[in-house]
């Protein structure tokens, strides 16, 4: 009888340390108001670990012991979504988003929508899905139809709950992101490690969770914002606000800025604002994401192939730098066009760190007058892809600059000659046998779009090719 009784107060406070750790790991993700200390944290833990150890048969798979658990994968499996993750339209301008309401009124025959406008988060794709309220799958984007099973992954993100406060079936979709602090930090362990240092917050996140062992990727301090509702059938709610907050109820961390707002010029106000938010956040963002609020009008307006119609992001005005040109190089892709590129003094924008930008074609060039040994202004169009927009005026005394850059009439890796078909921007190299041609074409076949070769990266593929 004694030890039927010491049974249950050890089942009893197990369920109890569980229900804990559950809401704390809330308090800190989700709401980033913590209730106790990070030892006091660390303690409840430790007492779940060592119970758990001890009383194997206890164990269960939304234990907040569990998050790390399983060997490292030798790949990813791919899973089809049960409904498609759409990527959304961008717009760059406040005429854009008029004319994005105009569209949407007019189908809907309204003559005012109700729209919620939420931060677009600078991370990746994730769809999380749960059964009785247990996490059990969770997936990449991949190409929208097929993703890619990382559950043993985003099980090690703690603000990523394994147990809903309800038992009831849902999908999830989020964006996993890396804040400005922990990338900071993550990026100096990397250096002190002499490890190369990733890019920006997006690309160390996608590296993370793309990692086979889930041990590595619980020491990257990754962290997500769920932000619509995916594949649920039963789903009873009828606008997306109440869905946000039914999804907090559940236990998701929702980005608290956020607006219902009626009417596009009340959206653009909002966009203005969070324009302002960006630099003060912790982490980062490169637009907002404008919703039609109610469901039943988001399923009147449907989708096409890529992106839902009711739906649209705003890219905030891409950031810009200044730096010296200090060459052109001429690169070769698998068509033979030859492309102009320049290699830039390191600058940083958006968190980026800058060294080459496209200089798109021979006209460009001209057109712009660039020169190297130029000042030039370079911009993340989008936040994505850096580009030369524009020379400043030369300085000193002289106020000399270099010659033009001259386009070269033959490639410059196999020597072919160039030709530049009729009402073309594009100059194209004529060698049948061009080595660069033949290890893009390579690259390109191996990629994820085509032939999906694991492994198969650029350095690879050069040294299959020497």
């Amino acid at each position: 009888m004694n030890n039927m009784i010491g049974a249950v107060d050890i089942a009893s406070r197990i369920d109890s340390l569980r229900e804990l750790i559950r809401y704390h790991d809330y308090k800190y993700y989700a709401e980033a108001s913590p209730e106790i200390s990070d030892y006091e944290y660390d303690q409840l833990m430790h007492e779940l670990l060592h119970l758990e150890d001890e009383h194997p048969e206890l164990i269960r798979e939304d234990s907040p012991c569990r998050r790390v658990s399983g060997q490292p994968l030798e790949e990813f499996t791919s899973v089809p979504h049960a409904m498609p993750m759409l990527s959304l339209d961008n717009t760059y301008s406040y005429d854009d988003l008029r004319a994005f309401d105009n569209r949407v009124r007019k189908g809907l025959g309204q003559e005012e929508v109700e729209y919620v406008v939420e931060l677009k988060i600078d991370g990746v794709g994730a769809s999380l899905i749960y059964q009785q309220g247990i996490f059990q799958q969770g997936l990449t984007r991949g190409d929208g139809v097929v993703g890619d099973d990382i559950t043993l992954n985003l099980r090690t993100i703690h603000a990523i709950p394994l147990r809903l406060n309800e038992p009831i079936d849902v999908e999830v979709r989020g964006e996993v992101y890396l804040p400005v602090k922990g990338f900071e930090r993550f990026n100096a362990s990397r250096i002190a490690q002499k490890e190369p240092p990733f890019a920006n917050p997006r690309n160390a996140a996608a590296g993370s969770l793309h990692l086979l062992n889930p041990a590595l990727v619980s020491k990257r301090p990754l962290s997500i914002f769920i932000h619509s509702l995916g594949y649920a059938p039963d789903w009873t709610i009828s606008t997306h606000d109440d869905t946000l907050n039914r999804l907090q109820e559940l236990g998701f961390a929702i980005n608290p800025f956020r607006k219902l707002l009626v009417g596009i010029d009340r959206v653009i106000e909002y966009c203005q604002e969070c324009e302002q938010l960006r630099t003060d956040l912790g982490y980062e963002i490169d637009g907002t994401v404008v919703k039609v609020n109610t469901l039943e009008f988001q399923k009147q307006l449907g989708s096409t192939n890529r992106s839902p119609r009711w739906a649209v992001a705003y890219k905030f005005t891409a950031q810009q730098a200044t730096t010296l040109l200090r060459d052109i190089i001429v690169q070769v892709g698998r068509t033979g066009a030859l492309t102009p590129v320049a290699i830039v003094e390191p600058v940083e924008i958006g968190g980026a760190k800058i060294s080459r930008a496209t200089l798109h074609n021979e006209d460009e060039i001209k057109r712009k007058d660039i020169r190297i040994n130029d000042r030039i202004i370079i911009e993340r169009s989008g936040d994505v892809i850096p580009k030369v927009v524009g020379v400043l005026p030369a300085t000193g005394e002289r106020g000399e600059r270099n010659t033009p850059f001259v386009f070269p009439v033959a490639c410059p890796e196999c020597g072919a000659a160039v030709v530049r078909p009729e009402g073309e921007v594009k100059v194209f190299c004529t060698g049948i046998n061009c080595p660069a041609q033949r290890q893009r074409r390579i690259e390109y076949f191996a990629s994820r779009g085509c032939m999906n070769i694991e492994g198969m990266g650029t350095s690879v593929v050069k040294q299959l090719l020497e």
